[in-house]
């Protein structure tokens, strides 16, 4: 090996050696150096005015006013994030240090989906988001959401979302559904704005099927009989509209419904509902 070669790995290592070092003493510096500051930032929702960034601050120690006296090292974001989150009315959180040595925090208020009635709880009420998160009702505010009512003891509420999501993306459908319940067996039952019947929809499958039978249903069958006729309409089963009368306890024969089309004899339709 020729000296010039030799004294370019030295120089080599020493350049590694200094960037070692210089890199231990940055990062050592870095965390041994409070940072400036901790701003808390609250997405603007509906559920916003009620969860300020004195609440939050509140939640994690008041770190606001004491961050800029801590060593960076003991300054944990992770920390700080689930901290936030384990409040009832957050959605999400997210703790971020800037360049400037800033720390950020930003919330997003929880979105409420559903307002819950919950028989097998101890607090029986509470709004849920799309994840089943609960947050406890305030006198202040009211959201304007869906109730769901049901024993949620052993599952959750957010269940019946998909049914929920179908419905508020058809104006139609929001015009007719004024609540929902969800069974011991799971089967969810609408509850109209008319007063007269509920509506048993069953499960989640199939949603835009069952809605589809249900509108031929209350086209073709309830202007003839009345909107009190039935107490209970059921779609659960596919293809069938099962209806009872008031009165009654046993449903009549199923209406194969796939097959109703505009030339449908109404009065031989109305014959099998009785």
């Amino acid at each position: 090996m020729s000296k010039r070669s030799v004294i370019r790995c030295i120089l080599s290592v020493l350049m590694m050696a200094y960037l070692v070092f210089a890199l231990c003493y940055t990062s050592h510096k870095a965390n041994a150096d409070p940072y400036r500051s901790l701003d808390i930032n609250v997405a603007s929702t509906e559920t916003s005015a009620f969860l300020t960034p004195g609440i939050i601050d509140a939640s994690i120690g008041h770190l606001r006013d004491s961050i800029a006296g801590i060593p960076a090292r003991l300054v944990d974001t992770r920390a700080i994030e689930l901290a936030v989150l384990a409040l009832d009315n957050v959605e999400d959180a997210n703790c971020v240090v800037l360049n400037n040595r800033h720390v950020l925090l930003d919330v997003v208020p929880l979105l409420p989906v559903a307002r819950v009635y919950d028989t097998g709880s101890d607090r029986p009420s509470y709004y849920i988001n799309r994840s089943g998160k609960r947050m406890m009702p305030d006198p202040r505010f009211r959201v304007d959401v869906p109730v769901i009512t049901g024993n949620f003891a052993n599952r959750s509420a957010a269940r019946a979302m998909p049914v929920i999501d179908y419905v508020n993306s058809d104006p139609s459908l929001r015009n007719l559904v004024s609540a929902y319940e969800v069974k011991p067996n799971g089967d969810i039952m609408l509850v109209p704005m008319m007063r007269g019947h509920v509506i048993n929809f069953g499960d989640t499958a199939d949603i835009a099927n069952k809605f589809a039978r249900l509108r031929v249903f209350y086209r073709k069958a309830l202007p003839v009989k009345g909107w009190e006729y039935y107490d209970t309409i059921s779609v659960k089963w596919r293809g069938q509209v099962v209806a009872r009368r008031h009165g009654k306890d046993a449903p009549p024969p199923p209406i194969p419904v796939e097959d109703f089309s505009d030339e449908v004899d109404l009065n031989t339709m109305l014959t099998d509902l009785e």
